[in-house]
């Protein structure tokens, strides 16, 4: 709607014109040269005769080569034309006019230089087609039907008035929402108190109907994220935050778990749990800290009858591949150890006979220790390294299968570097207790005998 114009319009009268006709022929197919008019369309022509005399026109309607118009426009006068006179479509001061007004709306202005459009209206602003903008705009009651391409700095509320900034989706009418008067960030949000995510300076709120919400990041292009966490909620009381990474599939990694049991002799839960290892942080037997082992892990493992504490050949940032060698590390405590020995835990019990011959039968040894470079331990104790105590082979020949275990799977069948043997050198007191009560039988008899060879 307004004025048209195309570039190198002309064309010559098929028909002399007088000063009063209104409608202007021009030779066959030269009509198409001009621009197309709809409702309210026009354009400004100029009348050229061999004297160059000049007349411009209005033209409000063309059909092919036969267009209406008024005479005499932009301060010209009707004049007769002949045939072969011109017609063409050139910059007059009425077409510059013309834009100029179709482009100044009530309420917008422009700077000199063109470089700023200000809109000032009481009423909002529609712009339904593309709005491109290479410097900033400031923007207040806007709304835009069509894309928005934004080259420059945007602000929004430099003011700093109690102004909302609110993106909808198809489905939310808060899915991106800036609450200035609360100072508030929300994602997903289908109301001005609701959102997947609260943003503010103090906290970060998920909040959702769904009882599961994942947060994933992933450096691959794949649909599966190398480390998801996820939190859920199985109840008023129940809450879980796991932690999961991909290892050819996701396997729980980490879970902090805020409910309470009644597993393991105690108030357990409100615990942190590390799944592969099968093994909580919580509360045990007698409400006190714990250290609580599954019998299966997250990830299936069911070999969870020890606990080890093992100087490994890695360093932090290298794990979990090598780097160095396996060492010998111990567990300094400043309490007791002390092993459960209530008798309704135990079965099978008989006394321990023949104690001293078993004790006699046992080779207490004095050793150092090696890393599995060879390298002597020599921090072991204060005698450079030395240690005392026995070798699990020779309890093994001896037969003394009470107070070791041997562990195949951590044998590798050579003679360097291994610890398959262990031994439980708790048991050892009770052997030695016994040892010393026969030997004690056999001293006591000794004396006896003692004492009669003296009276006689």
């Amino acid at each position: 709607m307004g004025v048209k114009v195309t570039n190198n319009a002309y064309g010559t009268l098929s028909a002399s014109i007088s000063t009063s006709d209104t409608t202007i022929t021009l030779d066959s197919g030269q009509g198409s040269r001009f621009p197309s008019l709809g409702a309210s369309d026009y354009f400004y022509g100029t009348l050229v005769d061999t004297s160059n005399n000049i007349e411009v026109v209005k033209v409000t309607a063309r059909s092919t080569d036969s267009m209406t118009v008024v005479r005499g426009a932009d301060n010209t006068t009707a004049t007769a034309f002949a045939i072969g006179d011109r017609f063409e479509l050139r910059p007059t001061a009425a077409l510059f006019e013309a834009i100029q007004d179709e482009a100044s709306v009530d309420g917008i202005t422009s700077s000199a230089a063109g470089t700023a459009i200000t809109i000032d209206s009481s009423d909002d602003t529609t712009i339904e087609n593309d709005l491109q903008v290479d410097g900033t705009l400031n923007v207040t009651g806007t709304t835009t039907t069509g894309d928005a391409s934004l080259n420059g700095a945007v602000v929004i509320n430099e003011a700093g008035a109690d102004k909302d900034f609110r993106v909808e989706s198809d489905t939310q009418t808060h899915q991106f929402w800036i609450d200035a008067g609360n100072n508030r960030t929300v994602f997903g949000g289908s109301g001005s108190n609701q959102g997947d995510i609260q943003y503010n300076c103090d906290s970060i709120w998920h909040i959702a109907t769904s009882t599961t919400h994942n947060y994933a990041t992933d450096g691959n292009t794949d649909s599966t994220p190398n480390f998801k966490v996820v939190v859920d909620d199985e109840g008023t009381t129940k809450g879980r935050m796991r932690f999961y990474g991909y290892t050819g599939s996701i396997q729980e990694l980490m879970q902090i778990q805020s409910d309470t049991g009644s597993t393991a002799g105690g108030t357990t839960g409100k615990a942190v749990g590390f799944g592969h290892a099968g093994v909580w942080f919580d509360r045990g037997w007698g409400n006190r800290p714990a250290l609580t082992v599954c019998s299966v892990s997250s990830t299936g493992q069911t070999t969870q009858d020890d606990i080890r504490v093992h100087g490994t050949n890695a360093t932090w940032s290298s794990y979990p591949d090598a780097s160095g060698s396996d060492f010998s590390t111990g567990v300094y405590i400043d309490g007791s150890f002390t092993n459960a020995s209530d008798r309704r835990y135990k079965r099978n019990i008989t006394s321990i006979t023949n104690a001293l011959d078993i004790v006699q039968s046992m080779d207490g040894r004095r050793f150092q220790t090696i890393d599995r470079a060879g390298n002597t331990e020599t921090n072991r104790s204060q005698a450079n390294g030395f240690k005392y105590g026995f070798i699990g082979q020779e309890l093994e020949e001896a037969g003394v299968g009470e107070i070791y275990k041997y562990y195949a799977e951590d044998d590798d069948g050579t003679d360097g570097y291994n610890k398959a043997y262990g031994v439980d050198y708790a048991s050892v007191v009770a052997l030695l207790t016994n040892a010393i009560k026969e030997q004690q039988v056999i001293i006591d008899d000794l004396k006896a005998r003692i004492e009669v060879l003296e009276g006689e």
